[in-house]
């Protein structure tokens, strides 16, 4: 199919376009964005695939906004041998037409037209894989799937060697593909005739199931009545007898409950008896308990006033060592003191002189950057007139060489006047005065015209032929441009050329060498902070020459000022150590004082709370013997320890009385016949329901007839599980079939999609490298690019090289299909300068066999398509 012009009326944004396009060849149809280029091919596809009259979305979508109008679409091709123009008009007085120039002339109208086109398109174009082949704006950057493209298969099948897939083979799979289909899903499930039989067989089954569950629950009953109705006896009787045996159990309960209650009534007099013993006893403890804390704190006071004695000569001693420590250190710290102000003074004296020898540096070095400064003027001043360039200083050079040579041929080819006198004379020549002594020759060149004046002889005058007047023009053009070129570069002469020259050189040296010195003059800062510097040292030394003190005298130099620092420094440190030591022999007398002194206090303190106790525990003491004396307390804890003993003998013999009766078996095998007994009554009540539901049961089963509704179940069983088996037979039957053809088809599908995958490969080296390959799928889509060794799916790849990928896929599937269109709208915007230029050759190459029609913004990016023809969207 070739499409060879294509006109646009009220689409969208469009009122009217038409281009004429060439049948072969690459075709850039350029325009800025949202001009219309990609309706171009959407226009096409709804040209073949609508009807004049559809209310699809896709139609209304194309409908102008601004204005009620119909949209037409005209479009003239060559499909196979036929010459045809094909147009629609949707929306308003909709319309199609169908046009054919050759083979023969002919017209179509209507649905005729729409159906005839189609027929045309599917006679002549694979139109699955023209679709495929087509780069539009909404295409995925995923290789396309080819694999039902049938000129594409077959042509892969050709090259791989195969015999191809014929009309019969064809015929044959789709036949087995709709056979299989009748009784499948496309994804192999089964379909609802299937599902309808298994649904009526499992209800059948269901049926007799139920049916035969039925009848053995009738046999079911009828045993059961009967093992209820033993049961129920045998229950009966059991019952009887545990209601007999619990009446003795409880009568024993009641005799085992009294031994309790008197048990229980000793217990608390016991009780009670222990409470008054545990009273008496703690009061006889807390009463001894005081007579020893009272005894123990007199000692406590007697030990402490000892203590306190003793420490008093320690104390005296440490407070008399701390005093005269104290008295050494202040006479120490003054010493220190008028050592550290010596110190300090010389420190300073030291600092002055070493900044009036800074400060004489600083001003030798100010007057070397002032010196250096004024050389890099002079240097600068010297270099902003203007320069000769070597260009001028060559041509002055050249035209000098001219000036000689042309001098040089001037006097060796002019006339040379020879005069040789016998006597002396004094001749002019040209109007200069010149004395000759006899027999000495005078010789002057003539270059134009010469004069010669001998005093009362006469005047000779000599003229230069043409040739050297020729000669003499020529000087005089060689000197008229020189001088023009020395007044260009401002100098006299040739001379005076090299002298600027060189002295420029020179003085740019200089420049050079007085810039580096004044950079190392200055250092790491500037002529102004240097100043500035200068002049506060200046100040700082005059300052403290003011404010020194003069009683002392300055010392002569740094050096001398050094030492007396290093000497008053020394004489410094040594008062430091000594107030140092006597700091910390204050300090240890300080906290040996300290110590003592902490010590008594903590001592006194102690005796005072000490005194304060024993005065409280005797007044204690005393109130409480006042109250009841120790031999009444004794008295009281006997006799209640007497009552203790009696009432506990009292309760053991109670105790005994009671365990002598087991109360605990009596209690645990009343309570297993209490269980026994309820739950004999529980099954004894379960076996007479359950009785009553069985003859319940019976009787309405009884006019059921369940043994015919057996029989009518299983008949109908059967017949749905044949019917069943006939269809699944049926199925399997097809889908064997099926899938055998399907396999085969994969089969013969991989073996031709090899050379797609050299062709893709071969087409991609010249952007990736010599190792650069693909794998295709059974779809033929490309599932792995590899590449620098790696291979990778073409989701993980970028943009960019998704993009060249499924180009180079189109690429390679329109090369082994034939004359198949190609068209790409908006493609490669993501793809770098380098492999832009090895994709157009590629391209170039595709137009030689194809039309080829490329719609893009940037027609720069397809500047490596030699031959591509353009045209312009206005």
């Amino acid at each position: 199919m070739k499409l060879l012009r294509l006109r646009l009326r009220h689409y969208r944004g469009t009122e009217a376009r038409e281009i004429a396009l060439a049948p072969d060849g690459v075709t850039l149809i350029v325009g800025p964005n949202e001009i219309g280029k990609s309706s171009l091919f959407e226009a096409l596809d709804l040209l073949f695939d609508e009807l004049d009259n559809t209310t699809k979305q896709r139609v209304r979508d194309v409908k102008p906004v601004d204005r009620d109008a119909a949209t037409e679409i005209e479009a003239e091709l060559r499909v196979g041998s036929a010459h045809l123009t094909y147009q629609k008009r949707f929306h308003r007085k909709p319309a199609t037409e169908l046009r054919l120039h050759a083979p023969r002339v002919g017209t179509w109208t209507g649905r005729e037209a729409h159906e005839k086109a189609l027929a045309l398109l599917g006679e002549h174009v694979d139109l699955s894989l023209w679709r495929a082949l087509r780069i539009l704006q909404q295409t995925p950057l995923a290789p396309p799937n080819l694999a039902d493209a049938p000129s594409l298969t077959q042509a892969l099948d050709r090259v791989a060697g195969g015999s191809g897939e014929g009309e019969r083979e064809g015929t044959l799979f789709d036949a087995a593909e709709a056979h299989y289909g009748e009784y499948f899903t496309p994804t192999g499930r089964d379909r609802k005739a299937a599902r309808t039989l298994e649904s009526g067989w499992e209800d059948a089954r269901r049926e007799s199931e139920a049916a035969r569950q039925a009848l053995e629950a009738l046999e079911a009953d009828v045993a059961e009545e009967a093992r209820l109705r033993d049961a129920v006896a045998t229950v009966e009787t059991g019952l009887a007898e545990s209601k007999n045996a619990l009446a003795a159990l409880e009568a024993e309960l009641e005799t085992i409950g009294e031994l309790r209650n008197s048990l229980a009534q000793r217990q608390g007099e016991l009780d009670t008896a222990l409470a008054v013993e545990r009273e008496s006893i703690q009061a006889a403890r807390q009463r001894g308990q005081l007579v020893s804390a009272q005894t123990g704190a007199a000692a406590e006071v007697e030990s402490l006033a000892e203590a306190l004695e003793s420490e008093e000569p320690a104390h005296i001693a440490a407070g008399a060592e701390l005093r005269h420590v104290e008295e050494n250190l202040a006479a120490a710290r003054e010493a220190r003191d008028q050592a550290h102000s010596v110190a300090e003074w010389a420190q300073r004296d030291a600092r002055f002189r070493r900044g009036e020898r800074t400060l004489r540096e600083l001003q030798a070095r100010t007057e070397r950057v002032a010196r250096e400064e004024r050389e890099v003027e002079r240097a600068r001043a010297l270099l902003a007139g203007p320069e000769i360039t070597p260009a001028q200083l060559q041509a002055i050079q050249e035209a000098q060489v001219v000036v000689d040579a042309a001098r040089a041929r001037l006097a060796a080819e002019g006339p040379m006047v020879t005069l040789q006198p016998e006597a002396a004379l004094e001749v002019s020549v040209d109007g200069e005065r010149r004395r000759i002594g006899p027999g000495e020759p005078l010789e002057a060149r003539v270059s134009e015209a010469l004069t010669l004046h001998v005093p009362g002889v006469g005047d000779l005058w000599v003229v230069a032929g043409a040739a050297v007047a020729e000669r003499r023009k020529s000087l005089e053009e060689a000197e008229t441009r020189l001088r023009g070129l020395c007044m260009e570069a401002d100098v006299d002469d040739h001379a005076g050329a090299v002298a600027a020259v060189t002295a420029r050189k020179a003085a740019r040296e200089e420049l050079s060498r007085s810039e580096a010195r004044l950079a190392e003059a200055l250092g790491k800062t500037d002529a102004a902070a240097l100043e500035e510097r200068v002049a506060k040292l200046a100040r700082d030394c005059d300052r403290y020459r003011e404010v020194r003190d003069a009683t002392t005298p300055l010392p002569a130099d740094l050096e001398s000022a050094e030492r007396a620092t290093e000497a008053t420094a020394r004489e410094a440190e040594r008062a430091r150590a000594s107030t140092e030591e006597l700091d910390r022999r204050h300090a240890d007398a300080s906290r040996r004082f300290a110590h003592y002194e902490q010590h008594r206090s903590e001592t006194r303190t102690r005796l005072e709370l000490a005194e304060r106790n024993r005065s409280d525990l005797t007044l204690r003491l005393e109130e409480a013997r006042s109250q009841e004396g120790d031999e009444v307390l004794e008295t009281n804890r006997d006799a209640a320890s007497e009552r203790v003993r009696e009432l506990d003998a009292r309760v053991q013999e109670a105790r005994r009385a009671l365990t002598e009766r087991e109360p605990d078996a009596i209690e645990s095998r009343a309570h297993e016949r209490r269980d026994a007994r309820d739950a004999l009554a529980r099954e004894l009540r379960e076996l007479q329901d359950g009785w009553v539901r069985v003859g319940e049961r019976l009787e309405i089963a009884g006019n059921e007839g369940r043994f015919e509704r057996l029989q009518e179940a299983e008949r109908n069983r059967a017949s749905a599980e044949r019917a069943l088996d006939r269809y699944r037979r049926r199925a399997s039957a097809a889908a064997r079939l099926f899938t055998a053809l399907r396999d085969a088809r994969e089969a013969q599908r991989r073996h031709y999609a090899a050379p797609l995958a050299d062709t893709i490969a071969a087409m991609g080296r010249p952007l990736y490298g010599t190792d650069f390959g693909v794998e295709l799928d059974e779809e033929l889509a490309v599932a792995r690019r590899i590449a620098g060794g790696t291979a990778l799916a073409p989701r993980q790849l970028s943009t960019g090289a998704q993009e060249q990928l499924s180009l180079l896929t189109r690429l390679a599937a329109a090369k082994l299909a034939g004359d198949v269109p190609l068209w790409l709208d908006d493609a490669l915007g993501h793809t770098d300068p380098q492999r832009l230029a090895a994709l157009g050759p590629l391209i170039a190459a595709a137009g030689k066999a194809h039309q080829v029609l490329v719609l893009t913004c940037d027609p720069e990016r397809f500047r490596s398509v030699t031959g591509a023809r353009i045209v312009a969207l206005d």
